[in-house]
Order: C-alpha cells, then structure tokens, then sequence
C-alpha cells in the first residue's frame, strides 16, 4: 500500500497489432528461406554424401568424424552462439538493472514488471541454457572421438567405389 492506496501492478508496453504482423511475417520469410536453402542444398548434399561418408576425407578427417561432430557437436554449439548473440544482451542489462521487461521494452502478451531477485530468474535461467549446451557439446565431443577413433582401420568396402575421393584444403 502506498499512501493508503493498494498500488496496481504495472505491465510493460504491448506491440500493436500491426508490428505484432510485421515481426510475425519477418519470421516466416526467414523460416522459409532457411527452408528453401536445406531443401535445395542441404538435404540433397546430404544425401549424395552420407552413403558414400566413411570413405571419404575432408581437411583430413574422415568423412563419418565429420559427419557426426557437424550433427552432434555443432548443432548445440551454433544453438548456444544464436541464444548468446540474440538474448545475451538483453538479459546482461535485465542483470544489471534487475529489472524484466527492461524499461520501455514492448511485449507481446500482458506481462507484470518483475524487480528485484525475481527479474534475476531469466539471467540465471539463460546462463544455465548456455552452458548446458556448451557441456552437451563438450559431451558429445568426447563421444564421437571416441567412437570413431577405435575405427580408423581403411574400409574394404571403399576400395571398390568410384566415389571415394580425399578433398585437401
């Protein structure tokens, strides 16, 4: 209570619904050219690739290594770098002003202003993300080098394609 007064709860400031559109429709015109780009490129590389995988070196790793570190290792590494460039500025100034919404910030739903150890949640919260995915990376790591490096033998399946090439840097 302030001055005999219950105080209301103040909420952070909403999009309209014309710049709730307009960032709806920039994210789908990226998702589909992410789209656009694994379907045409991506996938059938992929494709053409991973049949022929074991037998192949590129930059001197075997072709399956690279494979499985590009699938395992990279992917939580690429995810962890995209929350960091995205939201990690963001929750940095939250830390410094323990404050979540920042001021002025719009939002897209009715959202309270939290002060204090309760706006320290999403701080927290997204470090704890980071550095999950960096020790799953980390993890995975250890895993695939593990599991291919007890499998360096040459594949006699390999002598006989005419696919198996070495691509050198």
């Amino acid at each position: 209570m302030i001055n005999g007064k219950a105080s209301r709860p103040q909420f952070a400031p909403l999009y309209s619904r014309k710049e709730r559109w307009r960032i709806f429709l920039w994210v789908l015109m990226a998702v589909g050219i992410l789209a656009v780009i694994m379907f045409v490129w991506v996938l059938p590389w992929l494709e053409q690739f991973l049949p022929t995988a074991h037998c192949q070196t590129i930059y001197g790793i075997n072709g399956l290594t690279l494979v499985m570190v590009i699938m395992l290792v990279a992917s939580p590494v690429t995810l962890a770098l995209f929350l960091i460039v995205t939201e990690g500025p963001k929750s940095w100034w939250v830390f410094r002003s323990k404050q979540t919404p920042l001021p002025g910030e719009k939002v897209m739903r009715p959202t309270r202003y939290r002060y204090g150890t309760r706006a320290l949640w999403r701080p927290f919260g997204f470090l704890l993300v980071v550095i999950l995915l960096l020790a799953l990376a980390v993890w995975a790591y250890v895993i695939t080098m593990n599991l291919t490096g007890t499998n360096n033998h040459p594949n006699k399946s390999c002598d006989n394609l005419a696919v198996s090439r070495v691509i050198h840097g």
